[in-house]
């Protein structure tokens, strides 16, 4: 018996042990989840046990609607501390202290959490103290019934910048340890000590050399900051290379020569940049809000003072676009000074329009320890946008991706995952730990996400489709060996190099003051007028707007781009953004020439390597269309995601234009005649041309 409670401690001090952080933890929902997790996960493997090691096996604890349930195995009713007649319960009173300070160890031994906005960081605080508020239990004195005295949680959650910071995680602190009264076993011990301070004098005293202790490593590491070791190093280069020294009656100066002259220059130009960066941090209002990562938080130090970092990082965090509008509104306003700082810090999230998720993730790697896990909801884009390709490089080559859980846009609210937003979105879990693995995907379109669609994935498998963007298809098992066996036939061609996708050259904001509704104008096209094999025209047929029109010599002059020649001719157009869960993603139609172009609609010119309609019968297919859908997480229908499907060019391409002729001829006389028959008929031309098997062709069709 001894034996066995003292393995059950011996346990539970290995869970206690779990590091565990949100860099950007707002209201503080995911570490609440995590503390109610963490008790559930012990009475899962039978060590939820009270302070003596006996365990609580007369109870089930588990987490229902994101709350920590404790219910009697022969009872129904929900475990409820009270008093009795006054007078405390024994049994009740084990398990009210036994959860009380399990959720009281794990608060100040595994849960951190940052974020820059002060009144978040409050929410959160008061929201763990809550929890431990729940399970408050009451003491027997002399002087009668006392509530237990709740700890100070407080110290675990701070306020900062995340992303920012003035020293690197792994920047040296040997020499600030000798110039530090206290060692860093000492600092965790005043850190343990705050947690559990009762006197508010004695609080402060603890706080004070807390700060004094960092104040000095701040000291410390700023003596040694390169920059300025540089600094010095470049000053005596330089002094050496300008000091005059008599030779021969002349000056060194005078017999200097050129490529001396140009390292003077240059040595110049570096000790001012240096000196500049010094300065604007010594005035420091940039750097405020700046987070100390590398000492802040002692419980991810050893005895040296090295950065072992967290078990696992956790968050939802923000999806804002840098100081540029996001619905109507600028997404994160932040000093140009600061979001250059961040961009250095993390190059791998660069790329287009940059959104703060993808800085807090590729944050997440540099905050875990070696074996540490990443996990966090991002953006759905990050699976296929461009603008990602870095992040999903960098994840690859460096760490594991290990699973994937991906919710697509539902305008539905009673079919989204989270039911109050409809923005597509995904869970991504990595590894530090870089393995040759594969990695899965469960695709959920409903409120539970499908097992058996699940697909398993390495970086050589996405090489295959694309080994620059590397996107991670949006796919079953089934679905993506079709993408690999098309994407791996000799006689493709990525159609970007047959004839690219353009966006429409008409800016309906800047083009403002050209743009009208008089219809003796030149025909303007909108992206919502457009439909497999129609333009709509007329103000009835179009869902959303009004019919505009251009004055195409107004317009000249506020717009001389070389793709206003490309309305002289009749092109290929295709509307430029589809819902994400819409069963056809490419609506392409012809536009005659003469026609301008909205930039909600996009366009690839005429080539003499496929006849037009052809082409156009080919990109309407269910096959293409099927491709599009697996490989593009939002609403846009991008130009370079539309120049990577790829193209086979028929033979005979005189029975795809019959069909289209026909199918033009009926929707021009009405535009919602029926022409499944013909476009059937295309399908199965497709299908051939691809040399689809059966199977493969019931999988699109049923899709």
């Amino acid at each position: 018996n001894n034996q066995r409670t003292n393995d059950i401690l011996e346990f539970n001090k290995t869970i206690n042990d779990i590091k565990i952080c949100d860099p950007a933890v707002g209201s503080g929902h995911f570490l609440v989840s995590a503390l109610n997790e963490l008790i559930a996960v012990k009475h899962d493997l039978g060590i939820l046990a009270d302070e003596k090691g006996v365990r609580l096996s007369a109870y089930q604890a588990f987490v229902e609607n994101d709350e920590l349930v404790i219910t009697h195995n022969n009872e129904q009713d929900f475990f409820a501390y009270r008093l009795e007649k006054g007078k405390i319960n024994k049994e009740r009173q084990r398990i009210q202290k036994t959860l009380f300070h399990e959720k009281q160890t794990i608060i100040e031994n595994c849960l951190f959490g940052v974020d820059i906005n002060p009144n978040s960081v409050n929410i959160c605080r008061l929201r763990l103290w809550i929890e431990l508020l729940k399970n408050s239990y009451y003491e027997e004195t002399t002087h009668g019934l006392r509530l237990q005295t709740l700890p100070n949680i407080d110290i675990n959650i701070k306020i900062g910048n995340s992303l920012l910071s003035r020293f690197d995680i792994d920047a040296d602190l040997s020499k600030a340890l000798k110039s530090v009264n206290y060692s860093f076993e000492a600092y965790k011990g005043f850190v343990n000590d705050y947690k559990n301070a009762t006197d508010k004098d004695y609080k402060k005293g603890i706080v004070k050399i807390i700060e004094q202790i960092k104040n000095n490593f701040r000291t410390e590491i700023n003596k040694n900051d390169p920059r300025k070791i540089k600094l010095n190093k470049l000053t005596a280069e330089l002094l050496n290379l300008t000091n005059p020294r008599l030779e021969f009656g002349e000056t060194k100066e005078e017999k200097l020569k050129k490529k001396e002259q140009e390292k003077i220059k240059k040595i110049n130009a570096e000790l001012q940049k240096i000196a500049e960066e010094l300065e604007q941090e010594k005035q420091g209002f940039h750097l405020q809000n700046a987070f100390e990562w590398r000492f802040e938080f002692p419980e991810v130090l050893d005895s040296e003072g090295t950065f072992k970092g967290f078990d696992l990082v956790i968050g939802n965090p923000p999806y804002g676009l840098y100081n540029k509008k996001q619905n109507q509104k600028i997404g994160l306003t932040t000093d140009k000074r600061v979001l250059e700082i961040i961009k250095h810090s993390f190059p791998a999230s660069l790329g287009g329009v940059v959104n703060a998720a993808r800085f807090f993730y590729n944050l997440g790697f540099k905050l875990l320890n070696n074996n540490g896990l990443n996990s966090m909801i991002l953006p759905f884009g990050i699976l296929t946008d461009i603008t990602s390709k870095k992040l999903r490089r960098y994840i690859f080559e460096n760490y594991s991706l290990l699973k994937i859980e991906a919710f697509p846009e539902r305008d539905s609210r009673k079919n989204r995952v989270f039911k109050e937003v409809k923005m597509s979105t995904a869970i991504l879990l990595s590894s530090k730990l870089k393995k040759e693995i594969k990695f899965d995907i469960g695709i959920s379109y409903t409120r539970a996400v499908n097992v058996k669609e699940r697909l398993s994935l390495n970086l050589k498998d996405l090489e295959k489709i694309n080994d620059d963007l590397l996107y991670i298809p949006i796919a079953s098992e089934n679905e993506y060996k079709i993408l690999k066996s098309i994407y791996s036939k000799t006689e493709i061609i990525k159609l970007g190099k047959i004839s690219q996708c353009l966006t429409g050259e008409v800016d309906m904001t800047f083009g403002k003051p050209a743009i009208s509704a008089n219809s003796k104008n030149s025909k303007l096209i909108k992206g919502v007028q457009i439909d497999k094999y129609i333009l709509k025209e007329q103000q009835k047929q179009i869902s959303q707007g009004t019919i505009k029109y251009l004055n195409s010599k107004k317009f000249v002059k506020l717009y001389a781009g070389k793709k206003l020649i490309h309305s002289k001719n009749e092109r290929i157009v295709l509307q430029g953004l589809t819902g994400i869960n819409e069963p056809v993603r490419l609506k392409c139609s012809i536009v005659p020439k003469g026609y301008f172009l909205a930039n909600s609609a996009n366009y690839i010119l005429p080539t003499e390597k496929i006849e037009t309609k052809c082409l156009l019968a080919i990109l309407n297919s269910k096959l293409i269309n099927y491709i599009f859908k697996c490989k593009s997480t939002n609403s846009n229908v991008n130009g370079y995601e539309v120049d990577d499907l790829p193209i086979i060019i028929p033979r005979n391409q005189k029975q795809y234009v019959k069909y289209v002729d026909k199918i033009m001829e009926l929707k021009s006389i009405d535009t919602k005649a029926d022409t499944t028959k013909q476009e059937k008929q295309i399908d199965k031309l497709v299908y051939k041309l691809y040399n689809l098997t059966e199977e493969e062709i019931q999988i699109v069709e049923n899709e």
